[in-house]
């Protein structure tokens, strides 16, 4: 692309990190290379209890995603999946 002089925006994936991979908080799920996991917040004491943040521009969806986050979870919660 830059070659031929064409501006774009390089993407890269990544598959969601082993610590990432099992929880309780589920943070959704993430597409890497045509797979799909599920992502969770951590449940180590130490690292799973610092505050969640999602940036974006204006209208860009963050509360939106934090409202299926909560909902998603409470639903969980509600049907025993998750404490």
């Amino acid at each position: 692309m830059r070659t031929l002089g064409i501006k774009h925006t390089d993407v890269n994936e990544v598959q969601v990190p082993k610590q990432l991979q099992q929880g309780y908080i589920s943070l959704g799920t993430v597409k890497c290379k045509g797979n799909t996991q599920d992502s969770f917040i951590e449940d180590k004491y130490n690292t799973g209890n610092l505050p969640l943040l999602t940036m974006g521009a204006q209208g860009d969806g963050t509360d939106i995603k934090i409202y299926k986050v909560l909902n998603n979870n409470m639903r969980e919660i509600a049907a025993g999946k998750s404490t």
